[in-house]
């Protein structure tokens, strides 16, 4: 009999000792199942390590559509081989496919396209076209869960940037209904919400907004005013019944300066506020680089650097997460690949030569906190 009962005992200890083993984490998407993570992905056609990271540790991702960039080479022609290639991937692979983007500044539209002066029938002819074509090749319509619509057309200072060649397409005034420091522009550009209306034509899928330097609610911080206009305008979107799901946070930052979000609350309260209106909101571009030193140059990568940005991506997907986002991106998979972003700055979570840094630790662990 007391030799049964230390049996059994002994199986119970043993049961809740594994009970409180915890479970070995072997990915970014698994560390977490409540959120989408992932990346903006490139080189995967190139690199199979690129890929497999990709297959391995993401429930989530991004392709680019930048139709200044070789995706629209004139009036009616269309170049969708590499674009078609990263959904393809990410859809074969059962990644969640998100799109950036399809309307914003100059920078990103063609010169055809923007060094002209349009009437806004023509101009209007222009947008819907792409946005149709887009949708109809390779029944995009039906492969994208998420697109990012419009991107980055508030300037810093909360007013709409003069350097987009789709303000030609003109004015509406505003309907948000908001007063006081709250209504911030008059009228809004007509683009924007044809824009969303074009796609929602085409596809169910959840279609975004897009900017940065939106993460403050403090009225002393530069960017306070940015982010009032952007709340205005998508309140003025919603009264408009113009059809909108997400609002995306860019999240570009340098290391060692992003806790004063954390711990002024101003973070927490911005995705709070954007989810107040009934949006989705995402992290979409996030990344910590080292930043630059007084002359320019690029900050030397140290130890104490590397071990910064671990806590720092760990702050941030942990109070992001807790605080209501629902899909956080990085912005690439690995440090120096995009030669026109942060190339020296060693801003991701896998170093040049696909090796795992601390700050990849630091995000599987500030999923596996947020449960």
């Amino acid at each position: 009999m007391i030799f049964s009962l230390l049996i059994s005992l002994c199986f119970a200890c043993a049961d809740s000792t594994k009970m409180l083993t915890p479970a070995v984490v072997n990915s970014l998407k698994a560390a977490n199942t409540n959120i989408l993570f992932g990346a903006h992905v490139r080189g995967f056609d190139t690199n199979p390590l690129i890929a497999n990271i990709a297959k391995d540790e993401f429930s989530a991702s991004q392709g680019l559509w930048y139709a200044g960039f070789g995706g629209w080479t004139s009036k009616g022609v269309y170049n969708f081989t590499d674009f078609n290639n990263q959904i393809n991937f990410l859809r074969e692979n059962k990644i969640s496919t998100h799109i950036h983007m399809l309307v914003g500044p100059n920078l990103y539209m063609p010169n055809w396209l923007k060094n002209q002066t349009w009437t806004p029938e023509a101009l209007d002819e222009q947008l819907k076209d792409m946005i149709n074509k887009i949708m109809e090749s390779n029944d995009n319509r039906n492969k994208v869960d998420v697109w990012n619509v419009a991107n980055e057309v508030i300037d810093d200072n909360g007013l709409y940037r003069t350097d987009m060649v789709w303000n030609q397409m003109g004015w509406e005034s505003d309907k948000s209904g908001l007063t006081g420091n709250d209504y911030v522009n008059e009228k809004h550009p007509i683009f924007i919400r044809k824009a969303f209306e074009y796609c929602r034509l085409q596809t169910k899928a959840k279609l975004e907004y897009r900017d940065y330097n939106i993460e403050t609610a403090n009225p002393s911080a530069f960017n306070n005013k940015k982010q009032r206009a952007v709340y205005q305008l998508l309140k003025h979107m919603i009264v408009s019944k113009t059809p909108i799901d997400a609002i995306g946070i860019q999240g570009h930052y340098d290391i060692g300066n992003f806790s004063k979000f954390i711990s002024s609350g101003d973070l927490q309260f911005s995705i709070q506020r954007f989810k107040g209106l009934g949006l989705e909101v995402y992290i979409t571009e996030l990344d910590f680089g080292t930043g630059k030193n007084s002359d320019g140059t690029t900050k030397a990568w140290t130890t104490a650097l590397a071990e910064q940005q671990k806590a720092d991506y760990n702050n941030l997907v942990k109070t992001s997460v807790k605080a209501g986002v629902s899909r956080i991106y990085t912005w690439g998979i690995l440090d120096g690949f995009d030669k026109g972003w942060r190339v020296d700055e060693n801003p991701l979570l896998w170093d040049k030569d696909l090796k795992k840094k601390p700050a990849y630790e630091g995000v599987k662990q500030g999923l596996i906190d947020s449960k």
